[in-house]
């Protein structure tokens, strides 16, 4: 007689087993300094049983998650203030260059353009129709935010939305609207936005720079930041956030 394969029991018996393999009485943790999964009280995951064969490993690829919950606690990691830190500044960078974008083109504001803002941020109708009396920026953001940074942390990462300072209103409904405002812009003026800008600027897609920018509730990786980083060309602002990272590791050691 030959030997029984594993795959001749009923699935559902097949289902028990699994259950009873994978099943962990305090279910999985995230580890926050490798970054993976573990055992509730740390010890590696055992997950010999899909390394079999092919047609196990199919078949279980689900079942460890769905057998136990996963839990997360909130961790520190000193090296997490910089990258924080680098997102703080790239989040703002963002808000700041699409205001001074926007900034630099409001008097080509159509009253088309001005209806459909009522209808979604009203507030933000008079707040734009006052920026045409005031001069469009001359100094881009970023150097202006390069120089804060020299003076200190506090003093560039509070300048976000200072081109709008005379309005008392929501920070975070400010940048929605510039946003959407240089959406719809882009989207009915096409080609005539490049002659209201300067010529670095307009070379920029501003449909694509939109769309790549962050949110801030986001938990971007390192990656991200890095790729981002590369094409708001943050490399002194971040050598900088180093070296404040690293006398604040000192200090606390």
């Amino acid at each position: 007689m030959p030997p029984a394969s594993f795959f001749t029991l009923p699935y559902e018996l097949r289902y028990e087993i699994y259950q009873h393999y994978f099943t962990l009485d305090g279910g999985y943790a995230f580890q926050s300094g490798p970054g993976k999964l573990a055992t509730f009280d740390g010890r590696p995951l055992d997950l010999a049983l899909m390394y079999t064969c092919r047609l196990i490993a199919k078949e279980a690829k689900d079942l460890p998650l769905k057998f136990n919950t996963v839990s997360f606690s909130t961790v520190y990691h000193p090296e997490w203030s910089a990258w924080a830190g680098r997102f703080h500044y790239q989040l703002d960078l963002q808000a700041s260059m699409r205001s001074d974008l926007l900034l630099s083109m409001v008097r080509q504001v159509t009253p088309d353009v001005y209806f459909q803002i009522a209808l979604k941020f009203p507030r933000f109708v008079p707040i734009l129709k006052d920026a045409r009396e005031r001069p469009a920026p001359r100094t881009p953001f970023r150097f202006k935010s390069e120089y804060r940074f020299k003076l200190g942390v506090h003093r560039c990462l509070a300048e976000s939305q200072s081109q709008w300072s005379v309005s008392r209103e929501n920070a975070f409904m400010i940048n929605q609207a510039v946003a959407y405002t240089l959406r719809l812009i882009a989207e009915t003026q096409g080609q005539r936005v490049a002659a209201w800008v300067e010529e670095e600027e307009a070379t920029h897609d501003i449909l694509g720079f939109l769309d790549k920018a962050y949110e801030p509730w986001e938990i971007p990786s390192k990656s991200k930041l890095t790729t981002m980083g590369f094409e708001l060309k943050d490399q002194d602002v971040w050598a900088t956030m180093g070296r404040w990272h690293k006398k604040t590791a000192k200090k606390l050691s």
